[in-house]
């Protein structure tokens, strides 16, 4: 996108301030300084600033392409909603969460226990873990100490009165879930599945369309790019949001290859509105 700089503010035959847009006289007792008019600083700005015109565009188009009329915001909520369903699950849907606890009996007290604190079937895990790593060393000293014929001491693991008390300990601590927290947890679960399911699906949809380096992990972006109708090589550079389009990325890239494509031909002297020359002439003036 080319930027129109904006002239410097000039003085009137009197030493007034004129507009920097319109080069008229900003009128006395006004507290603008640069602008006579909010108008003067909307089309400046079109022409200075390319964040502002994406942003004018946009309230215009919502989003919606030119050509192909694809809902680029729609599909950016979508995508977004998606990512975040299948990163938090149930929590990313309160009226969802409200509803199962409500259909369910469970607190949100509860679901925040069973979600963040080791369950009784992770701490058997981990102890059982904790278990054979312990018997594991254990055996080890004692081969190491048998073998300089030495007395070894140690209890075994399964003896030692401080090790089971931790353990026993952990198991105590441990949630244990009930049908009703099995249930959520399944719910949970199956959402996660299927949002990132589709969320991989509709990555995959975009990227054959063309949307190429537009989709990441959690969200979309450049899906849609502001246009000029007229090129800005044939001088349309310097325009307001008359001649700007919203256009998704896919077609702005075939627009942009059409353009390079025409540009190539006039370069070469061939006229590119010109119809295809059939095979068989072609064959002829060979």
């Amino acid at each position: 996108m080319r930027i129109q700089p904006i002239h410097k503010q000039k003085k009137g035959p009197g030493g007034e301030p004129l507009c920097r847009w319109c080069v008229t006289p900003i009128p006395k007792g006004s507290r603008r300084r640069t602008f006579c008019s909010a108008e003067c600083v909307h089309e400046a700005m079109l022409r200075s600033d390319p964040g502002y015109l994406r942003q004018k565009t946009k309230e215009r188009d919502k989003g919606v392409c030119g050509e192909c009329g694809t809902d680029t915001e729609a599909i950016k909520t979508s995508y977004r909603q998606l990512a975040t369903v299948a990163r938090e699950g149930i929590n990313a849907y309160e009226c969802l969460k409200k509803k199962a606890f409500k259909r369910h009996g469970v607190d949100e007290r509860r679901w925040w226990k069973i979600t963040n604190e080791p369950t009784r079937a992770t701490c058997l895990t981990t102890v059982e873990r904790h278990r054979r790593e312990a018997i594991r060393i254990w055996e080890h000293n004692r081969k190491f100490v048998t073998d300089r014929n030495r007395e070894f001491q140690d209890p075994h693991p399964d003896e030692c009165p401080r090790r089971a008390a931790r353990w026993r300990s952990m198991l105590e601590d441990a949630v244990e879930l009930t049908p009703t927290d099995t249930r959520l947890l399944a719910i949970h679960k199956r959402l996660i599945s299927l949002a990132e399911t589709r969320r991989k699906r509709i990555a995959a949809e975009l990227e054959a369309a063309g949307f190429r380096g537009s989709v990441s992990r959690l969200k979309l972006t450049n899906l849609w790019q502001a246009d000029h109708i007229h090129p800005v090589a044939e001088g349309g550079g310097s325009c307001g949001l008359e001649n700007i389009q919203t256009l998704c990325s896919s077609c702005h890239k075939r627009k942009t290859a059409d353009q390079a494509r025409r540009k190539s031909l006039l370069r070469r002297g061939i006229d590119p509105d010109a119809p295809p020359i059939p095979d068989h002439q072609a064959t002829l003036n060979l």
